[in-house]
């Protein structure tokens, strides 16, 4: 049974495409992950995680910009978190050195 099927009650949803979308990050598919990251989203746009997520995702796809965004989502839902902070931070080092 699908458990992110459009029956299935949001939460059980939510955390099926977290799920979808950390697996597809492990194995380094990004497109997947971005897919299921906002699928995620789309849910629960408040999901700071999944907003730092799709930041990676995006950030291996060369999307920086997008990244950025998503990140600064991330640090504005959970300012106390420092994962994304740290993600943005080496993003826009990167993007410094080219």
């Amino acid at each position: 049974s699908n458990l992110a099927a459009p029956d299935r009650p949001a939460w059980v949803r939510q955390r099926a495409f977290n799920f979808e979308g950390d697996l597809a990050r492990r194995g380094k598919r990004w497109e997947d992950a971005e897919r299921a990251y906002r699928a995620v989203l789309a849910i629960d746009a408040t999901d700071y995680g999944s907003w730092n997520n799709l930041g990676i995702a995006l950030v291996n796809r060369s999307r920086f910009s997008e990244a950025e965004q998503a990140f600064q989502q991330s640090i504005t839902l959970a300012p106390e978190d420092d994962l994304a902070r740290r993600n943005l931070e080496s993003l826009r080092q990167h993007l410094s050195q080219k």
